[in-house]
């Protein structure tokens, strides 16, 4: 899906209550500018199947992402995988040779082993890669998947959390810290048994159900250092659309089990508390869903930006305090012939480190450990967004990116 030749121009984002320089507003756009490349992460197929998460080095750049590698005529890796890169070009990203990771390995495609409930049992693929509270350790935020009919669908989904101490390369200490709202208020069971009436019934009956597309940034907030949690919920059974949620814990505590509130829709709920949850972006009645948030720190904007995907293109949305967002407008349509599309990230590959930082007046909103460091938790003027699309007749997602500008008006 490569457009040669092709600028795209989309409606810009006013962002006057969101971006203030010296006391006034600014009102800003954020543009496409095109045109739209393919993009191949080394041999990976099937990527990047979420979002991805770099940190600079002294070489370039350490990235991860969710993808697949076939390693026989039946058999596969799939989860997350790392790279170290020396630059960011397309023959760079092209000829990179992937690790291994994360995940799981499946020994044969057409007999996948299937097993009682283990949250994570049938997927796990990270989608967001912060420091941690202590110097060399990683957290990663991972989509965990159990499917309950031993297919790829109807799934089970929340988001877990691993530990890595030796730069990405493995992980330990895999637990899950989101429950979707189906599964913290009707319990495990009670969603697996109505997916399973409901694939007995119908098999084209899909009844997937949870929390994915964990997106995270460290953040200074009331007096505290905390890991700020973007995802997604999809509720057949709680009722209402996909839409977009947030939920916290203090960087000290790494994000553990037990250590998470949820934003109710007025303030932050009891810690620990699966249930109260309320969604911070929905979507509108045409877009229908809202899913895959990424959110980074913006520092032209002075504001935090979000790129998320609904039914029919990828929206952005700004916010002065991570919470209450401005009403979403549209970035990016999918082109067409595109079945499906998803997994947006928003990078600069400064990490927007030259782009005003030094007279940020909001430093106390800025993203801790990335400041003056590239990552995907901060963004700036210019950058790129990545995105996987699925083609009518295709059986895997590919990988394109496009550039992106922000500009005064």
């Amino acid at each position: 899906m490569k457009f040669a030749g092709i600028t795209f121009v989309v409606l810009s984002l006013v962002a006057s209550a969101a971006a203030v320089r010296h006391g006034h507003a600014n009102q800003r756009s954020i543009q496409i500018v095109g045109p739209i490349e393919d993009i191949n992460f080394g041999p990976l197929e099937n990527a990047p199947n979420g979002h991805i998460s770099f940190l600079k080095n002294p070489g370039g750049a350490r990235i991860w992402l969710p993808g697949r590698l076939s390693t026989g005529s039946n058999s596969h890796e799939e989860g997350g995988f790392l790279f170290d890169l020396s630059n960011w070009s397309a023959d760079a990203l092209s000829q990179a040779q992937p690790t291994f990771t994360f995940g799981h390995v499946v020994p044969d495609e057409q007999n996948p082993v299937c097993t009682a409930y283990v949250f994570d049992g049938n997927y796990a693929a990270m989608n967001a890669v912060i420091p941690a509270s202590e110097p060399d350790t990683l957290l990663a935020f991972y989509d965990a998947e159990y499917h309950e009919e031993c297919t790829s669908e109807p799934l089970l989904s929340s988001i877990g959390i691993a530990t890595s101490t030796d730069g990405g390369v493995s992980w330990q200490n895999r637990q899950q810290v989101i429950q979707g709202l189906d599964e913290a208020n009707f319990t495990t069971q009670s969603v697996l048994d109505a997916q399973d009436h409901g694939y007995d019934q119908d098999p084209k009956q899909i009844i997937d159900s949870g929390s994915s597309g964990p997106s995270a940034v460290v953040r200074e907030a009331d007096g505290g250092v905390y890991i700020y949690l973007y995802y997604a919920d999809r509720k057949p059974l709680t009722g209402g659309r996909d839409s977009i949620y947030v939920a916290r814990a203090l960087l000290s505590s790494d994000g553990q089990p037990g250590n998470w509130q949820k934003w109710n829709g007025t303030t932050w709920g009891t810690m620990g508390e699966q249930t109260g949850a309320k969604p911070i972006v929905k979507p509108t009645a045409e877009d229908v869903l809202a899913l895959q948030p990424h959110v980074s720190w913006n520092t032209a904007l002075r504001a935090w930006l979000m790129v998320f995907k609904t039914a029919n293109d990828f929206q952005i949305t700004t916010s002065p305090d991570g919470i209450n967002w401005n009403t979403p407008v549209s970035l990016l349509s999918f082109p067409e012939g595109t079945k499906l599309a998803g997994f947006p990230t928003l990078i600069s590959l400064n990490g927007g480190a030259c782009d005003g930082c030094a007279d940020d007046s909001q430093s106390s909103l800025s993203v801790l450990n990335s400041r003056y460091e590239a990552s995907q938790q901060v963004t700036g003027a210019n950058g790129w967004l990545y995105y996987s699309s699925l083609l009518t007749g295709d059986h895997q997602y590919h990988a394109h990116r496009v550039a992106f500008r922000i500009s005064d008006d």
